[in-house]
């Protein structure tokens, strides 16, 4: 054959394969050039339309709303709702609602529901060796399978979505090298089913409430489960042998009933699953990435300090003597990570700050704004005793209210309150004047005025308060004088008139008598 013609087979062929993408059952898809977004409605009136028309690569954004559909996803497309709480997919309740036949795909933000029965009661499925499928952000709720993985599947990222209300959450069947992270599973009767699976990961999950299981694994081998809290959730596991802890920490469990003399966060002692399966580093408090503590109570306020890291934290607690916030915190012994504490400035301010770890005072960087001051550092992990100091805690020192003197007015004048000479040691936020002129009265400020315009005597109450409620009172009396009032016009004049009658009469009668 000559050659040029066998090179331009050759080149043709290459051409070919470079613009196709194999699907499953043998389908083909054409690459697109440019990936392209699509709207629904906007662009099309159903999300299967949308998806029938798209190329790979493409993304389609779904707008808020509910969708009729059971959907068949055979493109390597992104298919993104607006609002997972407000867009929602409804199947008709005889298929799958979501069904996956291709590779390479995200599905998020969407509310997902009414799946079939049995086999076809899947909300989210995948099937003949998926790879690469991402599937996060979702609400699944009240159907028989919430997200299904099944036959040689991998690289499929469950993360992030919602699950409750399922006879199984997330299943997963002889699939490997899959990450289910960061979901919430409550009130299922199994969140996580796992038949002839290995090398796994299943990681800050937090599985609540399932009735009969958290965790169910069968035949499952070399999968590590780490940073979960199973609450109220048991582990139930058959021939399997996983990894439960990561050298350092492991999983919360609600049934542990280990104690943490040294108060690093972990158990003193293993947490026993079966006699092959052990998480050496049990947590004594869920594992979350931020946690949230109420430092302080005053004046019926909760002071809350947030602390970001990817570590263990335990034994909060805050100083008011010593101005201090101290804690422990645990990480895999000499790997790098981070911390990040946010302090209401009400509770602490820090000028400057202090932050020792162990008792070495350590650099960090300071975000602050109106309300609050984060401190970030790093560190090398391994225990840790974290002590950050401010200069300045939460003032207990009430205000001193001073409602000026003491005023005498006539009725109709214009009264002006003073509470200038009030004073506090940070400074005082609000002024509020009370009295009572035939109706309950209310004003602000630290100046502010009123006309009386009836005479009496009047108690003013002025309430000042500073920024963490600490609050004092004091009063000024206005007395308010009346204006004598002065006679009235008719009735002189009618007494005018009077008298000038009786002298016409007098005169009249005087002329008619010398008459006679």
């Amino acid at each position: 054959m000559n050659v040029k013609i066998i090179l331009l087979y050759l080149i043709m062929g290459a051409l070919f394969f470079s613009v196709i993408t194999t699907g499953l059952f043998g389908l083909t898809i054409l690459a697109s050039s440019t990936a392209r977004t699509l709207y629904v409605p906007d662009n099309y009136a159903s999300i299967q339309e949308a998806i029938d028309a798209a190329q790979v690569g493409d993304t389609i954004k779904v707008r808020a709303g509910l969708y009729y559909e059971n959907l068949i996803v055979y493109k390597p497309i992104t298919i993104q709702g607006e609002d997972r709480t407000s867009t929602t997919i409804q199947g008709d309740g005889t298929s799958a609602t979501v069904w996956i036949q291709a590779n390479n795909l995200v599905v998020s933000g969407f509310t997902i529901k009414n799946a079939g029965e049995y086999y076809s009661s899947i909300s989210i499925g995948m099937y003949w060796a998926c790879k690469n499928i991402t599937i996060c952000e979702n609400i699944i709720k009240n159907t028989v399978e919430g997200i299904t993985v099944w036959w040689n599947s991998s690289y499929v990222t469950i993360s992030r979505n919602t699950i409750s209300g399922c006879d199984c959450g997330i299943g997963i069947d002889n699939s490997t090298d899959n990450t289910i992270s960061g979901n919430v599973l409550t009130d299922n009767t199994h969140a996580v089913m796992m038949t002839y699976c290995d090398n796994n990961t299943i990681t800050e999950n937090t599985f609540k409430n399932n009735e009969h299981s958290g965790m169910d694994n069968d035949s499952c081998y070399n999968n590590t489960v780490v940073r979960n809290n199973f609450i109220n959730s048991p582990v139930d596991i058959d021939e399997t042998v996983n990894i439960w802890d990561d050298g350092s920490m492991g999983n919360y469990y609600s049934n542990y009933g280990g104690k943490d003399l040294n108060g690093d966060g972990i158990g003193d002692l293993p947490n026993q699953i079966d006699a092959s399966n052990q998480d050496n580093f049990p947590l004594m408090e869920p594992w979350s990435l931020v946690r949230t503590y109420d430092a302080f109570v005053w004046n019926e306020r909760t002071y809350k300090v947030n602390i970001q890291t990817d570590s263990i934290v335990a034994a909060f607690n805050f100083t008011y003597s010593l101005r201090q916030i101290s804690f422990n915190i645990t990480g895999c012994k000499g790997e790098a990570g981070f911390c990040n504490v946010t302090v209401p400035n009400l509770l602490l301010i820090g000028k400057p700050w202090q932050v020792r770890i162990d008792g070495t005072s350590i650099s960090f960087n300071k975000v602050e704004n109106e309300t609050h001051t984060s401190l970030y550092f790093a560190l090398t992990f391994s225990t840790h005793m974290i002590k950050i100091a401010g200069t300045q805690a939460l003032e207990k020192i009430p205000p001193h209210a001073d409602a000026g003197s003491d005023q005498i007015v006539k009725e109709g004048t214009k009264v002006t309150f003073d509470g200038s000479r009030s004073t506090d040691n940070i400074g005082i936020t609000n002024y509020t004047w009370t009295f009572v002129d035939e109706t309950p009265k209310i004003l602000v400020g630290i100046f502010s005025t009123y006309t009386f315009n009836r005479f009496g005597n009047y108690t003013v109450t002025l309430t000042v308060m500073d920024a963490v409620g600490n609050m004092d009172t004091d009063t000024v009396t206005i007395t308010v004088l009346e204006v004598p009032k002065g006679l009235s016009l008719w009735p002189l004049g009618l007494l005018i008139a009077i008298v000038i009658v009786i002298l016409l009469a007098i005169v009249w009668w005087k002329r008619r008598s010398s008459s006679k």
